[in-house]
Formats: structure tokens, sequence, C-alpha cells
């Protein structure tokens, strides 16, 4: 979507138009977020939960010289099997590819057992700093659908991003504030700097002074070809007029002719 935005904000003219494209985007993620069917019926979230493997954990430690977490505790609910995802409570994940259970290799581990999990793709550093109530669960339909309601109510009360309303500065007809005024000899013109309050100017774009003086546009100080309200502040190179004409000049607003 950002790849998009700088694409189209390559141009002046098309900054409005990458500015609508974002808003529609994100209307777009909105309303994907209210539809979105994550919600499951009490009775299936009830089976759902039994069968979920959930495990308290009482020991966990990687096995030395190995690449393996060990983890160690009692079933709480559901079956864990060989070879699926576990998680643990922090949000880690790893991958089980061995149960042992009074010592002895099993295919599964089901309620009420001891067992310890050897598990992969977990690191030293994702035992750091544990709670003491740890405990690990199975990464399942049940888990993914809790998570993904969980995000759902999360962003019911934060707002996405701060999209630009559709009428702002840049909808507005160009207006740039002078603050500065300076007669460039090598360019003979005057190079006039301030803030722009509306919309935007490309180069040779015919402009007119507050004192009704008027002027082509004929360089930006920044290198580009065009400036606009987004800018902090800009400088342009203004020709057709005579030096000297703007000596003493303040108050100056300059508008598009």
């Amino acid at each position: 979507m950002f790849a998009e935005y700088a694409k189209h904000t390559s141009s002046f003219g098309n900054a409005r138009v990458a500015t609508l494209m974002i808003d529609k985007l994100l209307q777009r993620f909105r309303k994907h977020l209210e539809s979105s069917d994550y919600e499951i019926t009490n009775q299936n979230k009830d089976n759902m939960e039994n069968k979920h493997f959930v495990m308290s954990v009482t020991d966990i430690a990687m096995v030395p010289e190995t690449d393996y977490c060990r983890i160690t505790g009692c079933a709480k609910s559901g079956t864990m099997h060989i070879e699926t995802e576990i998680a643990l409570s922090t949000g880690r994940r790893g991958f089980v590819v061995e149960i042992l259970k009074d010592g002895q290799n099993v295919q599964s581990a089901s309620k009420g057992e001891t067992i310890s999990l050897m598990v992969l793709n977990l690191e030293e550093r994702d035992l750091q700093n544990l709670p003491n109530d740890l405990y690990a669960e199975a990464v399942d339909d049940f888990y993914e659908n809790r998570l993904s309601q969980e995000f759902i109510d999360h962003n019911r009360n934060v707002q996405i991003l701060d999209v630009p309303p559709t009428t702002d500065e840049l909808d507005l007809p160009f207006k740039m504030v002078v603050d500065g005024i300076y007669w460039i000899e090598a360019k003979k013109g005057y190079l006039v700097s301030g803030k722009i309050v509306g919309g935007g100017v490309s180069l040779d774009d015919k402009v007119i002074l507050s004192n009704g003086m008027k002027a082509t546009v004929k360089e930006f100080d920044n290198g580009e070809d065009y400036a606009c309200a987004f800018d902090s502040k800009v400088g342009i190179l203004l020709s057709d007029i005579k030096k000297g004409a703007l000596d003493g000049v303040t108050d100056l607003v300059i508008t598009m002719k």
C-alpha cells in the first residue's frame, strides 16, 4: 500500500489521488474487520476448548549442545501429538518433535499426564524473564480463532491510521505566504521563500502577487518540479519581475494567476 503511495506522490498532480487511495484501502480494511467470520458458536467453542491442549509448565530449559528445548509439566486439557506446533503463554512458538512420558517416547499425551516435550525453534533468549505461571498450548483452530477475536476486539477501540480528511490544504487554491524576498543576480530573478498554505504549484505556472505583479515559476530551491502544502518551507524563483520591483515590499502573498 505504501509503495503505491510513494509511486503516486512522485508528482503534485497525483498527491491527492494517493491520499484518496489510502483512504479507500483503509475503509475496505475496516469493513473486512467488521464482517470477518471469526466468531464461533458457544457450542463449537466449548467443544474446541475441551479438545484444546494446555499444559502448566514446571520446568523449561535448552538441552545442552542441542537445538532442543525441553518443556516439562502437566497436561490440563486436550491431547498433544508429535509434529504439531505449540505456543508458550509469552507468545513464542515451537515445534514438538518428541513427547516423553515416564522416560519413554510416546506419540501423544492427554489431560492429567505429566510429560516432557522436546521442542524445536525456541532459543535461549525466548526463555528469559518467564512468568511463574507459564503455560504452553497447542496452536490449533481454537488458538487461532481466539487470537483473531482478540485482534478484532482490540481494533474496535483503536483508530487504525490517522487518515487525512478528504478535504484538506491540498484541495484549496494555491496560496503562499512569503517571509523572505531575495534578488538573485545570477538567475536574474527574485527568490521568494515562505510557507504554502493551500494547494500546490509547478514549474512554469503563472502566479500573481498580492501587490498586483505577475510572474512565472522558474525554479524551486529543493530541485523538484513542484511544491505543495505538504512542504514545511519552500523557496521559489520567479521570473518576469524587474530588479528592484520588490524592494521594501512586505506582507507578500502569492496565488495562482
